[in-house]
């Protein structure tokens, strides 16, 4: 349990050190030896901290997780393809910043394409991707309306029929008040309620 804490700490200090400029060095000099060797004496334990902490960073903001998705070095430091699609999820779905769509699709459009692999696990967390891009997708047209709400609230109202309708009518009021005196800004509020039914 120590030696965990020891982990989460280092992983904590890297990413605290860190800034966007000096990342991808820090990455490929710093954490990944790290990593490297803890993987030989604990396998599986530097992922689980890594995931968790990377999780726990994304609350706030998804700019240094968006990077680490962007370096070359990411498949080093995340061997493999389920384990980069359901951290990607997490870190998405855990963020609470609204300002953060251009960082989220960042990570989404850095992941792996659908493959054809007959693999249950693998085609069930492309499914989960294809939802993410269409909450993002809704999230990008909502906050240009003033529409608090964050990716993961979105997410769960998406799937239930009845939250997605309360969002449309609080969407379609919102809209309504704002665009009462101008005709260009109500057929624009129009487009985008037909865009997210």
């Amino acid at each position: 349990m120590v030696s965990m804490l020891i982990d989460f700490l280092f992983i904590v200090r890297f990413f605290f050190q860190s800034t966007p400029e000096s990342f991808v060095n820090d990455l490929n000099y710093l954490l990944l030896p790290y990593l490297d060797r803890l993987e030989r004496t604990r396998p599986n334990i530097p992922g689980n901290v890594l995931k968790d902490y990377l999780v726990s960073l994304s609350e706030d903001s998804l700019s240094l997780v968006a990077l680490l998705y962007q370096a070359d070095a990411r498949e080093d430091l995340i061997k493999s393809d389920k384990m980069l699609i359901r951290i990607a999820l997490d870190c998405i779905y855990a963020c609470i910043s609204p300002s953060e769509t251009i960082n989220a699709f960042r990570i989404y459009e850095s992941l792996p394409d659908r493959s054809d692999e007959d693999d249950d696990e693998m085609n069930g967390l492309q499914d989960e991707l294809d939802v993410l891009h269409v909450v993002l997708q809704k999230f990008d047209v909502l906050k240009a309306f003033d529409t608090t709400i964050t990716f993961g609230k979105l997410r769960s109202k998406s799937e239930n029929y009845h939250e997605s309708s309360k969002i449309l009518r609080h969407f379609s009021r919102q809209s309504i008040a704002k665009a009462a005196s101008d005709e260009n800004e109500c057929r624009t509020a129009l487009k985008v309620l037909l865009k997210l039914r």
